[in-house]
């Protein structure tokens, strides 16, 4: 089947995305999308992830998504794993290659100290993303304070971070 059509059936999975648009996780509360995880014919060929970081327990479920201008567009991904859950923010053509993809928010169960990472979309192309750690010391004072980041997506698909500061 052309690449093209399989793209399209894709997208259909996804809602629209209404901003601004909140990713966090709490395993307390329930998450307001989809819990039917994307088929893996189609995560194979639409959501690129770096050797060994998958492994037979990841799910990916289906969040949102965005036109970013006329030539790309973005869809928010859940990404369920053994210790970590994160969402990924994947750029994609018309055609549905991929641009670009990042990790923009989760929680990092298997690492110490465990991290967490909430972002804010106040439109398609604009969010502000705070990341930190759970843990804390001794002293009960945060090891680092959390760190503020303005995130951007170019008209050309690229995704681009600057440090605002710690909180």
């Amino acid at each position: 089947m052309d690449e093209k059509v399989l793209f399209k059936s894709f997208l259909t999975f996804f809602d629209d995305a209404e901003f601004p648009l909140i990713l966090s996780y709490n395993v307390e509360e329930h998450e307001s999308f989809s819990d039917d995880p994307l088929p893996d014919g189609l995560t194979q060929l639409f959501i690129a992830e770096e050797e060994g970081e998958t492994d037979d327990f990841v799910e990916y479920v289906p969040v949102a998504q965005f036109r970013i201008n006329k030539n790309y567009l973005a869809c928010i991904v859940w990404k369920a794993a053994v210790g970590s859950y994160e969402f990924l923010l994947i750029v994609y053509d018309n055609e549905g290659n991929i641009q670009e993809t990042d990790s923009v928010a989760g929680t990092h169960y298997n690492i110490q100290p465990m991290t967490y990472k909430i972002a804010e979309f106040s439109s398609p192309t604009n969010a502000v993303v705070v990341e930190g750690n759970i843990e804390k010391n001794e002293s009960g004072a945060s090891s680092e304070p959390p760190r503020k980041y303005i995130l951007n997506i170019k008209d050309t698909g690229e995704i681009n971070y600057s440090l605002v500061g710690n909180l």
